[in-house]
């Protein structure tokens, strides 16, 4: 074969390879919101209004690679006080295969409304760079 077809081949199968290694940022990421508050819930998340009816999950896939704010709007009942815990707004990093679960539920009654969140996050452990908890090195394993 000439030259020219050789690195032809050689530079379509760089690129097949890095096409294939860039959907790796995708792999499984993962954000489900499940609302059990009673109400109607609306998340800002990346750039998105999402509304969340009461029993309802929200699942968004397929996210990329980052980290991203979120902020939660809800509705209370007229003239009671608000409060909130557990982390009703903040911050995800999703590595590649991060799925986070976000679940709200609410008590209250005319005169005071809690709305309450819970945010468990799962990381792929294996991943380059994360440091395992268990096992004080980097990389899986620990158990």
């Amino acid at each position: 074969m000439n030259k020219k077809l050789k690195f032809l081949i050689a530079f379509l199968a760089l690129v097949s390879l890095s096409f294939m290694s860039c959907s790796e940022a995708f792999e499984d990421n993962e954000f489900t919101i499940d609302n059990r508050s009673g109400g109607t819930l609306k998340i800002n998340f990346r750039a998105e209004e999402l509304t969340i009816l009461a029993g309802e999950k929200l699942v968004l896939s397929e996210l990329p690679t980052g980290r991203y704010s979120y902020i939660t709007i809800f509705q209370a009942p007229p003239n009671a006080t608000v409060q909130t815990e557990g982390p009703v707004s903040g911050d995800i990093s999703f590595n590649v295969g991060t799925k986070a679960l976000l679940v709200f539920v609410a008590s209250g009654d005319s005169e005071t409304y809690t709305l309450f969140a819970s945010l468990t996050i799962s990381d792929n452990l294996n991943g380059p760079g994360i440091t395992d908890p268990l096992g004080g090195g980097s990389g899986g394993g620990g158990n």
